[in-house]
């Protein structure tokens, strides 16, 4: 049973960027690795294209996250910190 006087914890801009970026790190690999089978060029077409959209699906899932676990609210700083913590 849970204790309702206990208080919610707040997710960091940290921990979700980085764990969104483990996310994005499997999937660039996964992806890498089905583009070099494919005898795909990773340098132009849909594997540049392809990699970039993995990118931002995974910053706005990142960004509503966030949003969801905390007060639904996020401050313009807060979301280029999460982006940073994803890119790094």
């Amino acid at each position: 049973m849970e204790n309702q006087n206990e208080p919610m914890v707040m997710p960091t801009t940290r921990s979700v960027g980085m764990k969104y970026g483990l996310y994005l790190g499997v999937i660039g690999i996964a992806y890498f690795t089905v583009m070099s089978v494919m005898g795909m060029d990773m340098q132009s077409g849909i594997g540049r294209w392809g990699g970039l959209v993995f990118d931002v699906i995974i910053i706005f899932l990142a960004h509503k996250a966030f949003k969801d676990d905390g007060d639904s609210f996020m401050s313009i700083g807060q979301g280029t910190g999460i982006s940073f913590w994803i890119s790094w």
